[in-house]
C-alpha cells in the first residue's frame, strides 16, 4: 500500500518570503497525504520564519526548524537529520510542485523498485513556464546507465525533481559549495543507486530567474566551481566506469562550451570588462581544444 510509505519533503528557506506560501502550500496540497514538511529556516532577515510559523499551526504534518545563516548545504543537512520518512524529496523555497508530484513519484519508485525516480522541470521564465519535454516516456536505468546518462546530460543535475530511497543518502551530504551543490549531490547519489525511472511528466516548477537567485546570474569567478566539478566527475569516469569514456568526453566538453557561452553574455549584457574573467576563460578553452584532440571526441558535438 503506497499510504505506508511516508516522505519527507525538505524545504531550505532564506529570504524568499515573496515566494514561500506558494511554494509550501503546493506541498500541503499534494494528492499522496502521508507526508512530513521540514521546513529550515537558514537565518532569514525578511519574515520568512514567520510564514513558516503560520503554516505550523495550520497542518500538523509541517515541522518547522532555523539555524543560523550557514547556506544552503548546510539547511538540507539539518533537514535529512530531522526526517523520519522512508522516502526523502528536497523543494526550494522559491519553487513550487505540481499536485500529484509525489504521488507519481512514489507509484513508480514502488512499481520498479526503485532507488531514484525523476520528473521532467518547467523552467518558469518570470511568470511564463516553459512546457517544452525533453522526453516522452518512462524510462528505466540500471547501474552503469544511470552514469551514461547523466553524462550525456540526459538526467537533470538537481536534487528538487527526484524522490530518493532515504536509505541511499544516509552517508551523503551536501557540501557547502556555492553554485555546485545541488550536482555534486546528484552525482554522489547516482553512484550508490542500482536502479532509477525518468518520467515524462513536468511536475516540478523550477522559478530560476527570481530576482537575487544565484542561478539567474551569467558568468562570475564561482562559475569555475562548475568547470572543476566537472573535471572531478570526468576523472571518477575515468577510474571507476572506464567503458563510458567517451560519454565523459562529452560530458566535459558541453560543460566547458556552455561556460564559454555563459561568459560572453555575461561580458556583452554588462558593462563588465573582457578582462575581468579573460584568465579563466583561457583555461576552459584550452581544455576545450584539448577535448577536440581526443580519440573519442565526435565531429557532431562541434555542432552543439
Amino acid at each position: 500500500m503506497l499510504i505506508n510509505n511516508k516522505i519527507s519533503i525538505i524545504v531550505p528557506i532564506y529570504n524568499t518570503s515573496k515566494y514561500l506560501a506558494k511554494c509550501i502550500e503546493s506541498v500541503i496540497n499534494q494528492t499522496y497525504k502521508n507526508i512530513e514538511i521540514i521546513l529550515v529556516d537558514d537565518g532569514s532577515t525578511d519574515n520568512s520564519y514567520d510564514v513558516c510559523k503560520y503554516y505550523h499551526k495550520m497542518d500538523s504534518r509541517v515541522v518547522i526548524t532555523k539555524q543560523d545563516h550557514m547556506g544552503v548545504s548546510e539547511a538540507r543537512n539539518l533537514g535529512f537529520k530531522i526526517a523520519s520518512g522512508d522516502f526523502v524529496g528536497f523543494v526550494d523555497s522559491d519553487d513550487y510542485v505540481i499536485p500529484n508530484m509525489f504521488e507519481k513519484l512514489l507509484a513508480e519508485m514502488i512499481n520498479h523498485n526503485a532507488d531514484i525516480v525523476e520528473c521532467a522541470v518547467n523552467n518558469k521564465f518570470f511568470d511564463k513556464a516553459d512546457c517544452d519535454n525533453l522526453q516522452n516516456k518512462i524510462q528505466i536505468l540500471e547501474k552503469n546507465e544511470i552514469i551514461e546518462n547523466f553524462l550525456l546530460k540526459k538526467i537533470q543535475p538537481s536534487c528538487c525533481n527526484k524522490l530518493f530511497k532515504k536509505s541511499l543518502l544516509n552517508n551523503l551530504k551536501f557540501f557547502n559549495v556555492t553554485k555546485v551543490e545541488d550536482h555534486l549531490y546528484c552525482w554522489q547519489s547516482l553512484k550508490q543507486a542500482k536502479k532509477m525511472v525518468l518520467l515524462p511528466d513536468k511536475l516540478y516548477v523550477y522559478n530560476w530567474l527570481r530576482e537575487g537567485s544565484i542561478t539567474s546570474k551569467f558568468f562570475t569567478e564561482k562559475s569555475m566551481l562548475f568547470y572543476e566539478l566537472h573535471l572531478f566527475v570526468k576523472t571518477q569516469v575515468d577510474l571507476y566506469y572506464p567503458d563510458l569514456y567517451s560519454a565523459a568526453v562529452y560530458y566535459l566538453y558541453v560543460s566547458c562550451i556552455d561556460l564559454v557561452r555563459n561568459y560572453y553574455l555575461t561580458i556583452t549584457d554588462s558593462s563588465m570588462s573582457d578582462n575581468c574573467y579573460g584568465h579563466y576563460i583561457k583555461k576552459i578553452l584550452l581544455t576545450i581544444n584539448n577535448l577536440k584532440k581526443d580519440k573519442a571526441f565526435d565531429e557532431k558535438w562541434l555542432k552543439l
